[in-house]
């Protein structure tokens, strides 16, 4: 439980190093499971460009969080 913690706790800090549109396309592509072309409508863009925005953002919070398993 103590490593869950630690683990959760780091990639918590990873998502809080991306910019604000970063947070709220990761929140709504994983947490309200919107899919990519919802997404784009509601924050009145394109669907690649969501999908490239997302896939970067991961990118960094893998990135910042890799050593944890």
């Amino acid at each position: 439980k103590q490593q869950d913690s630690e683990s959760l706790s780091e990639i918590r800090e990873a998502v809080a190093i991306l910019d604000e549109l970063e947070q709220e396309i990761l929140e709504m592509r994983i947490a309200e499971a919107l899919s990519f072309r919802q997404i784009a409508e509601l924050l009145e863009s394109k669907e690649d460009t969501i999908k490239k925005r997302y896939y970067r953002a991961l990118e960094k919070v893998k990135k910042k969080t890799d050593h944890v398993e």
